[in-house]
Order: structure tokens, then C-alpha cells, then sequence
């Protein structure tokens, strides 16, 4: 009975409680449970950009703190997350123009070190060197600039189209797109010497745009200086095998000026082997390579195709007294 009355006292005293009581109670049992605290981190890394090198303002954020790589790409983020939260926390790594990076904490707290975080490029012509992915990292108000200068262009106001991207690139000097732009400007407005600076600042800029490349080695054909037009179609060629036919073009030009008629017959075949072929010159180059190592068979059956394909271009009256000279040996 003494048990009983013990029991019916307690049961009187808890119904005795206010709700404030009771909710004020269950915090406090709480607090020996799993969230009842929170773990300190820091994380640090580095943020590479495959193919360019250190990602400068990449935005790392996640548990409840925000970061910012640096120029060379390095990052600390720190902050708080509840012990019971801690497995599903994640750090995610994002830059306009790649892949984002997520990458789950290890750690329950002290100093994390999330090692090198290579992002992908993931943007249009990317893989075929058409776009900078640099260029894609200008601010607003230079991408606006380069539009407009895209504007005057399409109205042959090269003048205005270059004033209005040297402006662009002096908001945002390392920009290959305005570089290239500028440099093909100069080159409409007759300034060939400030074309090719302006074109090997937007080539060095980003290896992997290829379009200063592809401008360079032109200029180089055409003042003849072969040693040139091969570096740069090369550097084009080596990055993107198959994007630019019309650079092999160039290299096969610049190898049979420089006697290699074996690379020169190899540029042109890979022009031909293209789906579709895409330029009938590649058999006028083709015949030439043969015709100088003296396949001569070969060689005319090459020509034939240029005339056949390309009956009235400036080479066609050339290529035929080409082939009456090699029946001629035959």
C-alpha cells in the first residue's frame, strides 16, 4: 500500500507541471543526445581548372560556410555542423563554365584537407577550341562590350569594333576572345604587326582556344615563313585533330615548301579523310607530294580529282598543264 501511495504522489506532482515545464524538461534531457553540439571544421584545398591551371573565384560553400579560391586556386572554409549531421555534410565547389565538385566531409572536426578538386570545362565549343574558357569568366559589363564590338564588326566598323574591345580588355586584360577580336580588327584596318601581337596574346592567354593559332599560322603562310606555320598549326593540329581541315591545309603547304612530302602527303590525306571531305584543294596538295616523290600515277590521279571537283578555280588551268607534264613521263 505504501508503494502505491508512493506512485500516486509522483503521477500528482508530474500532472502539477506547466507544458513550459515540460518542454523545458525534454531540452534538457536533450542535451546528452547526439545534437546537442556542434563540431568546428576547417577545410582547405586546392582548385584546379583541367587544361588552364588554378581556378581563381570559385565559389566553395556547404555545412553553413562560404568561400572563395584565391588566384592560385587555394581555399579555407570554415564552420559549424551538428554531430548527427556531420556524415551527410558535403562541400561543393562551383565555376561558371565547369563541372561542379562535391566533395563529402571526412572528419568530424579539426583541419580537413581536401587535396587538389579538379573542375571540368563544360561549355559549348570547348572541345573544339571555337570558345576561351577564360573568356568566359569576364564580368557582365565586358562580356556587354564585346556584343557591342561584335556589332560593329558585322557592320564593317572596324574602327569602332576595336576601340570598343580595348576597352573591354582594359576592364579585363586576360580575355583571349577580345584579344582575338582586336587582332582581327588591326588586321582589317591594315595593321598586320599589331594583328599578330594582339593574336599571340589571346594564343598564349589559353593554349586550348585555338583560334589565335589557327590565325597565326595563316599569317605566317602567307608572308612564307614555313617555320612558323608549322609551329602554330601544329600547336592547333596536336589539340584538336579533327576541328580545323582548312590548318592541315596550312601544314601541307608549309611541308612542301620545306621539302617533307611525306608530312605534306599525310596533312592532305587527313583533309580527304574527313566526313564529307570538306575542300577539294587537299587532291591539288596531295598530287603535288606525290608527284614529287615520284608517284607519278598517283600524282595525276590526284589532279584529276581537283579538275573534276573544282573545274574553274584560279588552279585549274594550272593543274592540267601539271598533268600534261607528268604524262608526259609516264
Amino acid at each position: 500500500m505504501r508503494f502505491k501511495h508512493t506512485i500516486l504522489i509522483l503521477l500528482s506532482a508530474l500532472s502539477s507541471l506547466s507544458a513550459q515545464q515540460v518542454t523545458q524538461a525534454a531540452s534538457a534531457g536533450n542535451e546528452t543526445g547526439p545534437r546537442a553540439f556542434s563540431s568546428v571544421f576547417t577545410a582547405h584545398g586546392q582548385v584546379i581548372i583541367e587544361g588552364y591551371g588554378p581556378a581563381n573565384k570559385a565559389r566553395v560553400v556547404g555545412c553553413g560556410a562560404d568561400s572563395w579560391t584565391d588566384s592560385n586556386g587555394k581555399f579555407v572554409i570554415s564552420g559549424k555542423v551538428a554531430a548527427g549531421d556531420y556524415l551527410g555534410c558535403s562541400i561543393q565547389i562551383d565555376l561558371p563554365g565547369c563541372q561542379a565538385q562535391l566533395l563529402p566531409l571526412t572528419a568530424p572536426a579539426g583541419s580537413v584537407d581536401l587535396g587538389i578538386v579538379i573542375l571540368k570545362p563544360e561549355i559549348a565549343g570547348a572541345t573544339t577550341g571555337t570558345v576561351s574558357f577564360l573568356s568566359i569568366q569576364a564580368p557582365p559589363d565586358v562580356k556587354k562590350l564585346k556584343a557591342r564590338a561584335q556589332q560593329h564588326a558585322q557592320k564593317s566598323e572596324w574602327g569602332q569594333a576595336l576601340k570598343t574591345l580595348e576597352s573591354a580588355v582594359g576592364k579585363y586584360e586576360n580575355d583571349p576572345e577580345a584579344w582575338l577580336g582586336i587582332g582581327i580588327a588591326q588586321r582589317r584596318l591594315a595593321e598586320p604587326a599589331k594583328a599578330r601581337a594582339a593574336f599571340e596574346k589571346a594564343a598564349t592567354l589559353d593554349p586550348r582556344f585555338a583560334l589565335p593559332s589557327v590565325e597565326l599560322s595563316l599569317i605566317a603562310l602567307q608572308d612564307k615563313d614555313w617555320p612558323r606555320a608549322i609551329q602554330h598549326g601544329q600547336n592547333v593540329t596536336a589539340t584538336y585533330p579533327e576541328a580545323f581541315p582548312e590548318v592541315r591545309l596550312y601544314l601541307a603547304t608549309a611541308y612542301l615548301n620545306t621539302a617533307n612530302f611525306t608530312a605534306a602527303e599525310a596533312e592532305a590525306r587527313n583533309v580527304l579523310a574527313s566526313k564529307p571531305p570538306t575542300n577539294p584543294k587537299a587532291h591539288h596538295l596531295l598530287g603535288v607530294a606525290l608527284a614529287k616523290q615520284d608517284r607519278i600515277p598517283e600524282a595525276i590521279a590526284e589532279f584529276q580529282f581537283f579538275i573534276e571537283k573544282s573545274p574553274n578555280t584560279p588552279d585549274a588551268d594550272l593543274v592540267r598543264k601539271h598533268i600534261q607534264m607528268l604524262q608526259g613521263q609516264k
